[in-house]
């Protein structure tokens, strides 16, 4: 990281280093590499899209040396790796970070001689989580209207790729509204040097997980203003969505400062947990008894801490050393706070998305005998998407029961959808 800071501050002036304070993650570099100067890429971005790059290269030659070490895919997760319940790989491989293009994802036939492999993956699942968490209407009526595409059926379309007609997708929407754009400058500039949909995506992901406007700043690189504009309007366009997250900050906003920033700030008791869609509950015990140890420190600090007759400088303000001390507590508990209100909201939905995903798997696992018996089924779980080599008689078995289970939730999530391939050569064809 103290490479990296050094190498983009040979480019950045001194204010603009400053964003490098809170580290050099994915997001922050992410931000810097959407920078323009004067209508121009900036140096720094240039940089930042660099170091991105070279991760992302010396991750995926990491995970090939460990392919070509054992020989053979030995996917490994733990059942539930995260609060949310969502898995995480184990054993030093994580089967999630392996590459989704078709380049890498071909090397993989998964299935051995005598097996054929099937699989598939939900139809933007985190976004039809989302919209049942929601209960918008109008996001209903825009997420499910057909459009009529112009290109005369041109297999090589970007909109409708040569079926003729199209749904508009919620991260061409969201651009749409962001840049002023038509649907369809946001969808032919996908994979080009400005990616608008890809700009869409992020700021869609970074909103449904509690994000703010500063959330759209750093993720997409866009103005103060354009990205206060951005979020209100879209609070606007979809009632729900704002509804949901009021809904969010009433539970876990345990710290509020009714006058505003630097005024007194007052305590209110947070809710313990939070559920999914399906029941199952992530607690912020510890994180609540934290937040309340330190806002307690801050309203009642020792009375030696004013003893020390010193001041000192915190963000461009004068304050004495205790007073510093009691804004240093503050921050760190609304800190807690902020990443409470953020993993609430991303329980609701990605909770949710790994128990579905779990049970489609569970119901192909439930075609394989109990006890000592040869392999007929082979089941693989990866976020939206189940693959699983399996002796040819079970083919249609395994999609009559992915078909069933997937069925059985759409009371809970009413757009739920998985396209399902039969006879696929490799992990690539899904």
């Amino acid at each position: 990281p103290n490479g990296v800071k050094g190498y983009l501050k040979m480019v950045m002036t001194a204010l603009e280093s400053k964003v490098l304070n809170d580290g050099t993650g994915k997001v922050i570099l992410e931000s810097i590499a959407e920078w323009k100067e004067d209508g121009e890429i900036h140096p720094a971005a240039l940089r930042a899209k660099e170091v991105l790059d070279a991760r992302q290269a010396d991750k995926e030659i990491q995970d090939l040396d460990k392919l070509i070490l054992a020989g053979r895919f030995h996917a490994s997760f733990k059942v539930i790796g995260a609060l949310s319940t969502r898995m995480s790989g184990a054993d030093q491989l994580n089967p999630q970070g392996i590459k989704k293009t078709n380049e890498v994802r071909g090397c993989f036939p998964l299935a051995d001689l005598g097996f054929t492999l099937v699989g598939g993956d939900f139809d933007s699942f985190e976004i039809i989580i989302s919209e049942a968490v929601y209960k918008d209407p109008k996001l209903r009526a825009d997420l499910t209207a057909i459009y009529t595409c112009d290109c005369g059926s041109d297999l090589d379309c970007k909109i409708c790729k040569g079926k003729g007609t199209y749904r508009k997708k919620i991260y061409a929407i969201f651009a749409q509204g962001m840049f002023d754009v038509s649907f369809n400058d946001v969808m032919v500039s996908k994979k080009t040097d400005n990616d608008l949909y890809d700009k869409g995506k992020r700021g869609v992901l970074g909103m449904n997980y509690g994000g703010t406007s500063y959330t759209l700043q750093t993720r997409i690189g866009i103005s103060e203003e354009l990205a206060d504009k951005t979020f209100e309007d879209w609070g606007k366009k979809y009632p729900g969505i704002e509804k949901a997250r009021k809904r969010i900050k009433k539970m876990f906003c345990s710290m509020q400062q009714p006058a505003g920033r630097g005024t007194q700030v007052i305590w209110n008791e947070p809710k313990d947990y939070i559920e999914s869609l399906l029941g199952f509950k992530r607690y912020f015990t510890l994180e609540n008894k934290i937040c309340k140890a330190l806002y307690d420190m801050a309203q009642n600090p020792p009375p030696s801490w004013k003893n020390v007759r010193i001041k000192v400088k915190r963000r461009e303000h004068i304050q004495t050393a205790s007073g510093a001390v009691q804004s240093a507590l503050y921050a760190a508990a609304f800190a807690i706070q902020g990443s409470n209100l953020r993993a609430a909201a991303n329980h609701e939905i990605q909770s949710t998305g790994a128990e579905i995903t779990k049970e489609v798997q569970r119901a192909v696992w439930n075609l394989q005998p109990s006890g000592v018996h040869l392999w007929l089924v082979l089941p693989l779980n990866i976020h939206d998407e189940v693959l699983t080599p399996c002796k040819p008689e079970l083919v249609d078995k395994i999609e009559e029961a992915v078909n069933k289970t997937v069925e059985s939730f759409r009371p809970v999530v009413p757009l739920i959808k998985m396209d399902w391939k039969k006879g696929l050569t490799s992990w690539a064809g899904k």
